[in-house]
């Protein structure tokens, strides 16, 4: 069996401000053939969706971070790119997505 090198997929945009997280989140994903452009907060997250605008694929964001956070980040980004998909990650676990609105599931009549 002939080992092949990982296909270029879709860019993902990684925002989280822990370094040692954000660099295994990155390699892991850049081994499986995505483009990842990283950002240590919301705000350097949203200037690379400005110069990058239709190029980001997936957005996956730490839901705290210092100056702008992932959930705030997600709701601004309903609004500005409705179509780009959005993962919300956390290392807390106790409660942290209970008041995210983005995790609610609307009901569908």
């Amino acid at each position: 069996m002939k080992a092949t090198e990982p296909t270029t997929l879709e860019t993902i945009l990684l925002a989280e401000d822990d370094v040692a997280v954000r660099e295994v989140i990155e390699l892991s994903l850049a081994s499986l053939g995505y483009r990842v452009v990283t950002a240590v907060d919301g705000e350097a997250a949203l200037r690379h969706l400005t110069e990058m605008g239709e190029q980001i694929g997936l957005l996956i964001t730490d839901r705290a971070m210092p100056r702008l956070g992932g959930l705030e980040l997600c709701e601004h980004l309903q609004q500005s790119h409705p179509r780009l998909k959005k993962l919300l990650i956390s290392g807390h676990v106790e409660g942290v997505f209970s008041d995210c609105p983005l995790s609610r599931r609307e009901s569908r009549s």
